[in-house]
């Protein structure tokens, strides 16, 4: 899994939400952690301006059965890697960076 390779995983989902996409998100989180990565949620709110939640960092209740660590501030280096859910991928578009 290419995200092994990274030093820190951020998972982008949206708070406060239940669906089967945000529950793969906390899955891949728990995977990440269970095999000694880094990794992180990070939620956000809001789509334009896009927020990070930063006020209570709790899990998403449905998702307390997960092993996750919340992210509240993401670190911006070349040995970390973001993740962001192809549904969400519009609140990068005009970050000026480019993304593959």
């Amino acid at each position: 899994m290419a995200l092994l390779n990274y030093k820190k995983v951020y998972v982008m989902a949206p708070y406060q939400m239940h669906t089967g996409g945000v529950e793969l998100s906390h899955q891949l989180v728990d995977y990440l952690q269970n095999h000694g990565k880094d990794a992180y949620i990070f939620y956000i709110t809001g789509m334009n301006p896009l927020n990070i939640v930063t006020d209570d960092n709790q899990v998403t209740p449905a998702y307390n059965k997960y092993n996750i660590k919340v992210a509240n501030s993401i670190e911006d280096a070349k040995d970390n890697v973001i993740v962001i859910p192809e549904a969400l991928e519009q609140t990068i578009s005009n970050s000026g960076r480019r993304y593959y």
